[in-house]
């Protein structure tokens, strides 16, 4: 956007539209400086995020924790690994089902995300990989290796969900992905406890930094992506859901 009002300043420029090219070029540097100096994103951020808790006030008898990827990126030398950004989902989701261990309930871990990065592996088994290392053992685990986006996690995760039959059921992913997540395992009828892996915050600066940028983008991601979504279900052009069966839960 900021670069759009640059070069529409430019062209403005060039056509002699002085007054046009003005305010275009007033616009882009404004957003650059809104935006890239913290103010934008920390308001976005607050907004967006609110304050969602880190861990499960009180756990049912049976479990399950779903864990929703953050991508995966193949290395220069070989293999394919984790994000920077899945680790805190990855630990908080660990942290959460060593909780219920010691509470002695039955706790299963389902981790979901394809290979939508076109790495070679899904995410739910290179994650898999990382979770046994910290201490899951397989048969805690479920793992939905098929969808490549936010809903498809949803609603591929209704039928392990069936399958598992927990009376309780935690989500857990950033807190910026949070509001979009919780919207669509709802449009799919799958009640979740929403616990956070990690906050995001801004950091102040007197020049525009590139980190604020990208964390503004990556904001205005979530928050199209809600809008997109109510618009497509205000148009009816949502898939109709196949509902999770609520019934199916164990009691």
């Amino acid at each position: 956007m900021i670069l759009f009002l640059a070069l529409a300043a430019a062209m403005a420029v060039i056509v002699r539209r002085r007054r046009l090219a003005a305010w275009l070029g007033s616009a882009s540097l404004v957003a650059l400086v809104v935006a890239g100096c913290g103010l934008l994103p920390q308001w976005m951020a607050i907004e967006l995020q609110g304050n969602p808790p880190t861990t499960v006030g009180t756990w049912g008898q049976k479990n399950v924790i779903v864990l929703l990827g953050a991508g995966s990126s193949p290395k220069p030398f070989g293999g394919v690994e984790a994000t920077m950004q899945a680790m805190p989902r990855i630990v908080r989701a660990v942290s959460l089902w060593q909780d219920c261990r010691r509470q002695q309930r039955t706790c299963l871990l389902e981790i979901s995300g394809g290979d939508a990065a076109g790495a070679g592996r899904p995410e739910a088994d290179i994650y898999r990989d990382i979770v046994v290392g910290l201490g899951v053992p397989d048969e805690s685990l479920l793992l939905e290796r098929q969808s490549l986006n936010t809903f498809a996690n949803a609603q591929l995760s209704v039928a392990v969900l069936e399958q598992a039959r927990p009376d309780t059921i935690v989500l857990v992913t950033s807190a910026m992905h949070l509001p979009r997540a919780t919207l669509y395992f709802d449009h799919f009828g799958i009640p979740v406890v929403p616990v956070r892996a990690d906050y995001t915050s801004a950091d102040f600066s007197v020049i525009p930094t590139s980190g604020n940028l990208l964390l503004t983008d990556v904001l205005l991601h979530e928050y199209v992506g809600v809008l997109r979504y109510r618009l497509y279900e205000a148009m009816g052009w949502n898939s109709k859901p196949v509902k999770y069966d609520v019934h199916s839960m164990a009691h």
